[in-house]
């Protein structure tokens, strides 16, 4: 959707965007249908709770089950003889936060491509951009992780609290960014 590029065509673009909000509402539709508690989703990801303990067979399992019914709507709906459309399981996480804005969340990442990895994941949150002082990324991800590994939370408000503490005492120059102009 990107008026300057020289082959842009509204038609093409709404086409896309309706196709693609009608797959994932099947998608949903489907993953209730067998049980699958669908946690949130975006245009291009969804977080489904797994249940057993084996989580990578599941998660295996699960996505040939969508594969196998998005080859057979998009033959129905759309008449196709064939499909290109597939579903990966990139990411399995132990716990996930959600912070509440779109693509903003963390998680302990255990399974990335089918490996074993066992590490801390974040997307869009003041942990990764440029712009958050390091002491500040450094105190995020600290009590993001004490969140997801299930500290009470007056424990984690205590950390927050001392830590909150020492951070007004540092210098200037450690608590501030760097910009290039």
């Amino acid at each position: 959707n990107y008026p300057s590029f020289r082959l842009y065509s509204p038609t093409i673009s709404r086409n896309v965007m309706y196709i693609s909000r009608l797959l994932l509402v099947e998608v949903k539709k489907y993953l209730d249908s067998l049980g699958v508690v669908t946690i949130a989703s975006d245009t291009d990801s969804a977080f489904v709770k797994l249940k057993e303990e084996d989580i990578l067979k599941e998660s295996k399992e699960l996505t040939d089950k969508i594969n196998e019914f998005l080859t057979a709507f998009v033959k129905e709906r759309f008449n196709l003889k064939e499909n290109y459309l597939k579903v990966d399981c990139e990411k399995v996480f132990k716990n996930i936060l959600f912070i509440g804005v779109k693509k903003a969340y963390c998680g302990l990442l255990e399974y990335e491509k089918g490996k074993k990895v066992n590490k801390f994941f974040v997307r869009g949150l003041s942990v990764v951009r440029k712009d958050a002082p390091p002491c500040i990324k450094k105190l995020l991800k600290e009590v993001y992780t004490k969140i997801l590994n299930g500290e009470e939370i007056l424990e984690v408000r205590r950390f927050l609290y001392d830590e909150m503490n020492k951070i007004k005492l540092l210098d200037a120059w450690e608590v501030g960014i760097t910009k290039q102009i």
